[in-house]
């Protein structure tokens, strides 16, 4: 029988694939936060195939008090994985390490808590993160993820619109206790970062610390690097596009993401000349266009990927 009590303020939800160069560095930035509070690690292990999952196993025998580790029989993918590792947080509020990301603040989870609990009117607050990855020559470069945040809070569009609160820096009240009443179990199209910050954000602006207080590697394993791209991007274009059903007030916004995500899936076609693909994406661009922005973007990005440059 599980030694977890129910006392559980933060549950921090780790998802991992093939990480055996990183997992343990992200267990040992979680397990060193100082908090006067209980909090609990649930490790979801998507059938790794290298040294990830051994190295999960020694992690939650040895602190059995403090981890769980759900390791799927099969290779199940980055969204069902991510699901069944979000419905096994039981905390009050919820916070997310991807395994081959890091925590640098010790603090962290005591100073994210204080905010929420200081301010009950929000329900999920963010901090600046550290992008960290390997240049050509193999030097480490490091940047901030969005240098020009200097709001105190930011607002459904705001977070819409631009990708500014990377996952290692959220702190949220846990919405997945709601299940299944909540819309985001409504679809498999939700259950990745940048959907659930788009319902998060409808329950509350987000409150900002500007603190680097997490660190976001980039490199050739992440998540959003392996497997089929366009696929990956035309998903969330989908999950955009079915929210625009379920928030008709934002539908303008959520179009130019609609399009935003199409049209990085068309690059992608594009690169490997799958033109056929490629044109039927560019026709649900101009399908999708709801607003000035969105056409220019359908224009000028379309245009980009045929001259072969990046588009965003």
């Amino acid at each position: 029988m599980s030694t977890l009590q129910n006392n559980i303020i933060v549950s921090v939800a780790v998802v991992t694939y093939n990480h055996e160069k990183y997992i343990a560095q992200a267990l040992e930035s979680i397990l060193i936060q100082q908090t006067n509070f209980k909090f609990e690690i649930i490790i979801g292990d998507d059938c790794s195939k290298d040294k990830t999952t051994e190295i999960c196993q020694e992690y939650a025998r040895k602190y059995p008090d403090k981890i769980r580790h759900i390791l799927q029989p099969t290779n199940v993918g980055l969204r069902k994985n991510n699901i069944i590792t979000w419905k096994a947080c039981r905390g009050k509020y919820v916070a997310m390490c991807e395994g081959d990301d890091y925590w640098t603040d010790e603090n962290k989870l005591q100073k994210q808590v204080d905010l929420l609990e200081s301010n009950p009117e929000y329900g999920t607050c963010f901090h600046q993160t550290v992008v960290e990855y390997n240049d050509q020559d193999g030097c480490i470069k490091k940047s901030l993820f969005a240098p020009d945040l200097n709001k105190k809070e930011y607002t459904f569009d705001e977070i819409v619109s631009r990708w500014i609160s990377h996952t290692t820096s959220l702190l949220f009240v846990n919405i997945f206790i709601e299940k299944p009443e909540h819309p985001i179990f409504k679809s498999e199209y939700y259950y990745s970062d940048r959907p659930l910050e788009a319902f998060l954000a409808k329950k509350s602006n987000f409150l900002y610390l500007n603190e680097p207080m997490s660190c976001f590697r980039r490199h050739n394993t992440n998540m959003s690097k392996i497997g089929n791209l366009a696929k990956m991007y035309s998903n969330g274009a989908i999950a955009f596009r079915k929210m625009m059903i379920l928030f008709p007030e934002n539908k303008i916004i959520l179009s130019e993401q609609v399009i935003r995500w199409y049209l990085l899936a068309a690059e992608d076609l594009f690169k490997h000349k799958k033109l056929i693909s490629y044109f039927c994406l560019i026709a649900k661009c101009f399908i999708s266009i709801r607003s000035v922005l969105g056409l220019k973007n359908t224009l000028k990005c379309s245009a980009r990927i045929i001259a072969g440059k990046i588009i965003y």
